[in-house]
């Protein structure tokens, strides 16, 4: 290789190990006072630019992990969302004991973020199994917000779809049922109208789902007769 495509590949910004390592080494050391300034000025701008850098905070992977770790333990709401919108996105299963941690979390905000922080690690990043998932976000139904409570339904909703997409009709009936029937309970006795209104819209929810899931177990039957037929003749 003459010295000019030599030249051409080490300055190369996307391509060259040199530069590469600088820019990892210096994303690093970004990391690291990111940190610093989240111990030492809890009051500081970091509450938005961690929001900023959330992209690039993800594609460091799990060397980002610990500062946003640490971010979750600052007063303002804004911060600890960004740092599960950042978490959620870096494939790496020491992320899920904090997200699930973040489900208690005083501020409703941050408990939304984390249920669907949750739903993304499960269906999306694959780090933990839909079945371990499944509880928590039941137990969310229960939350004392209505909203969380709206987040929680949408995700159990969206993953019995994605149980029915990847052909496990029977597990996302079960987790339909077991959803409509915490919401019926969650919401019994109340009379309110907003309280009416969550009940119809998270049910409604779950009905959408039950029609799809119905619509492919009797797609799945016919093929099932089909192929005993074929082999027959």
């Amino acid at each position: 290789m003459d010295k000019q495509k030599i030249w051409k590949r080490l300055t190369d910004w996307e391509k060259s190990p040199v530069l590469n390592l600088v820019k990892e080494a210096f994303l690093r050391i970004k990391i690291q006072w990111y940190a610093e300034v989240v111990r030492e000025n809890p009051f500081w701008k970091i509450y938005y630019n961690i929001g900023s850098v959330s992209f690039k905070l993800s594609q460091i992977g799990t060397p980002a992990v610990p500062a946003l770790v640490k971010a979750l333990e600052i007063g303002d709401e804004k911060v600890r969302v960004n740092a599960i919108r950042s978490l959620t996105y870096i494939p790496d299963k020491s992320i899920v004991p904090h997200i699930i941690d973040s489900l208690g979390d005083s501020h409703e905000h941050v408990r939304r973020q984390a249920i669907h922080a949750l739903f993304i690690v499960a269906t999306h990043s694959a780090l933990v199994d839909i079945e371990f998932v499944s509880p928590y976000l039941l137990k969310m139904l229960k939350d004392s917000d209505e909203y969380v409570r709206l987040k929680a339904s949408d995700s159990l909703a969206k993953i019995s779809g994605y149980l029915t997409e990847e052909g496990n009709c029977e597990s996302a009936l079960k987790l339909v049922k077991q959803s409509t029937s915490s919401v019926m309970a969650v919401y019994s006795g109340r009379k309110g109208l907003y309280d009416i209104s969550d009940r119809r819209e998270m049910l409604n929810n779950f009905a959408e789902v039950t029609i799809r899931i119905k619509n492919k177990m009797n797609k799945s039957k016919k093929q099932s007769k089909a192929r005993r037929d074929v082999l027959a003749s």
